[in-house]
């Protein structure tokens, strides 16, 4: 699907969700004109940076299964944005075993049409049908590491599975990121052979307590390093989209990169 970039950890820990709805908001943020979906797909709610309530996917099953069409009026806009809307993950997690690949699939044949870009929290985990199916029918993926052996070797471990569902991921993201940490991003791309993808840093944020007390991502506090470096992975985004930035403040601060 041609507006779907979908995000993905090597483990629960590698911050996905914070990635994911980061760079939903900066796009937001830089291109007011156009519409942003973020659609939770990894088997739980994830709301903890979402203040309000959001409408998950649960309350769309019925309406899915029988081939009824949803529209944007069915799906909520993030506070403080007019332009960003939100569907998060399972609410019953009980029954997220019930969610196919295919649910995502007729999902975004409903939505597609409605909004110009489609951002996916996937998660980690592969045993779960909505994740498989953001992966498969996404345009890019991204893959999300963090400086550590645990992680490292996990990506590892699961690149037999990887394979196994066709998944080569287009970019990679180092999450966390601190410079003088011994895993730096050239051992990183030498041990897991990723001279061939596109690689982004996100440096360490001292804010990470802070956003979830107050349910607001890093970004949203304004935190300038974290910021800078999503505005990188959103750029892409938005390059690879032809979407118009008609913040000017964004224009002059994304020169470097677009």
């Amino acid at each position: 699907m041609d507006k779907l970039y979908a995000f993905h950890g090597a483990d629960r820990k590698a911050g996905v969700t914070m990635i994911s709805q980061s760079v939903a908001e900066c796009i937001a943020e830089a291109a007011p004109g156009a519409r942003i979906l973020l659609l939770i797909l990894n088997g739980r709610q994830n709301i903890q940076y979402l203040r309000e309530d959001t409408v998950p996917i649960d309350n769309y099953r019925s309406k899915l299964e029988s081939g009824i069409r949803i529209s944007v009026s069915d799906i909520k806009a993030a506070e403080g944005f007019r332009n960003l809307f939100v569907i998060s993950g399972v609410k019953k997690e009980e029954e997220q075993r019930f969610y196919m690949p295919a649910v995502v699939k007729q999902l975004l044949a409903n939505v597609a049409d409605d909004f110009d870009a489609i951002i996916a929290d996937t998660g980690s985990e592969l045993d779960n049908g909505l994740a498989i199916g953001g992966l498969s029918e996404a345009k890019k993926t991204y893959m999300i590491l963090a400086q550590n052996e645990a992680t490292i070797r996990r990506y590892e471990n699961q690149s037999g599975l990887y394979s196994e569902i066709r998944m080569d991921f287009d970019s990679v993201i180092i999450n966390k990121y601190m410079e003088k940490d011994p895993y730096s991003a050239g051992y990183i791309k030498k041990r897991l052979g990723l001279d061939d993808k596109n690689v982004y840093t996100v440096r360490l944020a001292d804010t990470g307590r802070k956003a979830e007390i107050e349910y607001k991502t890093i970004k949203a506090l304004a935190n300038e390093k974290y910021e800078r470096d999503i505005e990188k992975i959103a750029s892409d985004i938005i390059k690879d989209l032809g979407l118009e930035i008609r913040n000017e403040k964004r224009k002059n601060r994304w020169k470097g990169f677009i």
